[in-house]
């Protein structure tokens, strides 16, 4: 199986954050088990840059890609043309960094992990929390 993450799901399990949900952690778990693949959006990366960046822990922004970077069950996604057709399409989201990652969705046709109320409510894509 196939899920897209959004910025603050990966965050919060990679930091063991309290915040992710039960079965948001189970599906992390199952990727860094090898039983099921994740798919990170670019943008997400560039999100998690920039909240960690904020907080002064680039060093643990550095952690992270390479984490990532180890783990066969996370994939990158390229921010290819397919992409943007589908986020030029979605109109019933106006952040453009949720659009992008909606688009990655419904391009891989793969549930998105996400909190996030606004893309949830959007019905754009299959949501997980």
């Amino acid at each position: 199986m196939i899920y897209v993450t959004d910025t603050h799901p990966l965050l919060w399990f990679l930091l063991k954050d309290k915040k992710l949900s039960k079965e948001a952690k189970e599906l992390f778990e199952m990727a860094e088990s090898g039983r099921l693949t994740i798919i990170v959006p670019p943008i997400v990366l560039l999100e998690l840059m920039y909240v960690l960046e904020k907080a002064s822990l680039m060093e643990k922004f550095n952690e992270i890609i390479e984490e990532l970077e180890g783990v066969s069950n996370y994939e990158i996604f390229p921010l290819d043309l397919d992409v943007v057709k589908i986020v030029s399409k979605i109109q019933s989201i106006r952040e453009l960094h949720d659009r992008i990652i909606v688009a990655t969705s419904k391009v891989l046709d793969c549930k998105l992990i996400t909190k996030d109320e606004k893309v949830t409510e959007s019905k754009e894509v299959e949501c997980i929390w």
